[in-house]
């Protein structure tokens, strides 16, 4: 019985290996092409630039987008920019990373050694001038115990600065910090903060810091503020809160509040 020979397997193998072997410079190309970084977006309101959070981050254009590390891109970012609050990073193909951004809210302006000193909330410090800067952040004085001596990035974490984040978390908690323009933890028994240059309301130590400050709210409430008076409300006793009114010459009248 005759038949077909069979075919050799070889030049099937050859054929194919070719062909994978002229494919892989395709491909590279195909990737290089068409997945290398040729526009980096910043989402975001910063007072910093593009090229500085684009050269802080590590990313250029022509960089592969699959190489990209984004954790890593945003602690290179957070790190350099210590304003930033919020980094995230993110790919999107063919060709593009974007950048989100956001700030703090608030900047406090702490004395240093060298001047003064610009902390965020968690009392990092940011920044350190000889003298104090106009900033677009809104703004407010923060006075503790000593002049901080420390270098940009560090976190200050003396008792005074304890006391600070108790107080600017609270009055973050109750809507109140927006309006307040100086805090003054200096001292453990005589913290307090000014409300739009008007209201210093004086809370002593931090104990009972909710019942204090609803005490003086309810002075706030019941005594019509007079627009050419700065008032004083000292809610260091909850159950005995004192107003004075003045101005910048005289005490003009203390009304004593008494809780039952």
């Amino acid at each position: 019985m005759s038949g077909a020979a069979p075919r050799s397997a070889r030049p099937r193998f050859i054929l194919r290996f070719a062909l994978l072997f002229l494919s892989v410079p395709a491909v590279a190309a195909f990737l290089l092409l068409f997945f290398s970084v040729t526009d980096i977006e910043i989402v975001g309101d910063t007072h910093y630039s593009y090229a500085e959070i684009t050269n802080a981050s590590g990313i250029e254009k022509g960089d592969r987008l699959y190489y990209i590390k984004k954790k890593t891109a945003e602690d290179k970012i957070k790190n350099a920019l210590p304003y930033l609050y919020e980094v995230k990073v993110s790919v999107r193909f063919p060709n593009r990373v974007k950048i989100e951004i956001s700030e703090y809210e608030e900047l406090f302006i702490v004395a240093h050694k060298n001047g003064c000193c610009a902390l965020n909330g968690e009392m990092r410090i940011m920044d350190i001038f000889e003298e104090e800067p106009e900033f677009a952040t809104a703004t407010l004085t923060l006075r503790l115990e000593n002049e901080l001596d420390g270098n940009i990035g560090e976190i200050y974490s003396g008792e005074d600065g304890a006391r600070a984040r108790a107080l600017i978390s609270k009055l973050k908690e109750r809507g109140y910090l927006s309006y307040v323009d100086l805090i003054d933890v200096s001292g453990v028994f005589s913290a307090s903060f000014t409300v739009s240059g008007r209201y210093r309301i004086i809370l002593g130590s931090l104990a009972e810091l909710d019942e204090k400050i609803d005490a003086a709210e309810a002075v706030c409430f019941s005594e019509p503020f007079k627009s050419q008076y700065c008032s004083i409300i000292d809610a260091s006793d909850k159950n005995k809160v004192i107003l004075r009114h003045i101005n910048d010459e005289n005490l003009l009248y203390e009304m004593d509040f008494r809780q039952n």
